[in-house]
């Protein structure tokens, strides 16, 4: 048995120190201890990583996973080109010393909050469209694997609850319409370019402390970065009132940008081996924007009114993925429980807001 911080993926118990259960997933076992290793495909072979190819690795989930991956002291280029430009991105790509990597990750988007994805669709459905086209025209060639992030935005809003992959393919929610159309060809360019080299992680609603350090808290704000940012102004300016969008009463699955990065590792280790479309990647717990609010209120010590705007776009009413086809092929599950990864982004934040 080995000692680990652990949390099941059922999110009903509160404590973060558990002995893990006895599998034969030994690669989730050994990255769970540091390992640094990937498991050549069929062969059972273990080989050290050598280069690794990031583009979008100046976002909140890329710089988190180019952190992890220096820190394992992996070969990690950056290709900090804008995708939707072709010509610059073709010029970079001549500049680089290596021509070849073992993975490419396509972490880039163009994406935001409700308000922002709600607005600009066709801007959003385009730009993410020409992203995907130039990642698999000009950077899948150079990586022997590709590990790209798709969104829950692909699922449409009639769906089975917790959402299983089985839904995908079906119209995405029209509120979030271009993004999720765009993430939708994603990951079907995933399954029609030699499958068996492409895996896709379809991500829940992101959060942690690089999702605050890389946001600008304008119409592009996330959710949880959001709520931080208006209570904690609310507290330090006195204002008695905190207006939010909705009632409140629809309901989200955050996942760790923690347990995000344990997940981009572990697919690039795990290939589909013909198990088509991605893998839900989540918490695995539906919870309401006005519990998260009261979570985040009470942290920070906020103890005005919060006023409800119901004349503001929400998104879909539910989103609670279910992750069982990941814990599965690829052997992960969630590492962070909701309220300790909350309530360490929240001081995390108040600590760099006040420094």
């Amino acid at each position: 048995m080995i000692k680990m911080n652990f949390r099941p993926g059922n999110g009903q118990k509160e404590s973060l120190e558990y002995i893990s259960r006895q599998t034969d997933n030994s690669v989730s076992k050994l990255l769970r201890m540091g390992a640094d290793c990937v498991i050549e495909k069929y062969s059972g072979e273990v080989k050290i990583p050598q280069n690794i190819l990031v583009v979008g690795g100046t976002g909140y989930i890329g710089k988190a996973f180019v952190q992890h991956q220096r820190d394992k002291g992996r070969n990690v280029t950056v290709l900090k080109t804008d995708l939707t430009n072709s010509l610059t991105l073709r010029q970079d790509l001549d500049k680089l010393d290596d021509k070849g990597f073992d993975v490419g990750y396509n972490l880039a988007a163009d994406v935001g909050g409700i308000g922002y994805t709600s607005t600009n669709q066709l801007d959003i459905f385009y730009n993410n469209f020409i992203m995907i086209k130039n990642y698999f025209e000009y950077i899948y060639p150079i990586c022997d694997f590709t590990v790209q992030t798709s969104s829950a935005c692909i699922y449409p809003s009639n769906v089975e609850y917790p959402t299983t992959e089985k839904f995908i393919g079906s119209k995405p929610d029209k509120q979030v319409l271009g993004y999720g159309a765009a993430k939708l060809l994603m990951t079907t360019f995933g399954n029609v370019l030699e499958e068996a080299n492409v895996n896709t992680l379809i991500l829940t609603n992101v959060y942690g402390e690089y999702l605050n350090s890389c946001e600008s808290f304008g119409e592009k704000s996330h959710a949880i970065a959001a709520l931080i940012e208006k209570f904690y102004v609310a507290k330090k300016q006195g204002i008695g009132e905190v207006h939010l969008w909705g009632d409140g009463s629809q309901t989200r699955d955050f996942v760790h940008v923690e347990d995000v990065v344990y997940a981009l590792d572990l697919a690039a280790i795990k290939p589909r081996m013909g198990i088509p479309d991605g893998f839900n990647i989540a918490n695995g717990v539906e919870l309401s924007i006005k519990s998260i609010a009261l979570k985040i209120a009470k942290i920070i010590g906020f103890e005005g009114s919060i006023v409800w705007d119901t004349t503001k776009p929400t998104g879909v009413k539910r989103r609670w993925l279910s992750t069982s086809k990941a814990e599965t092929y690829l052997g992960w599950n969630t590492n962070i429980y909701f309220d300790t990864g909350l309530e360490n982004e929240v001081n995390w934040y108040v600590r760099s807001r006040n420094a």
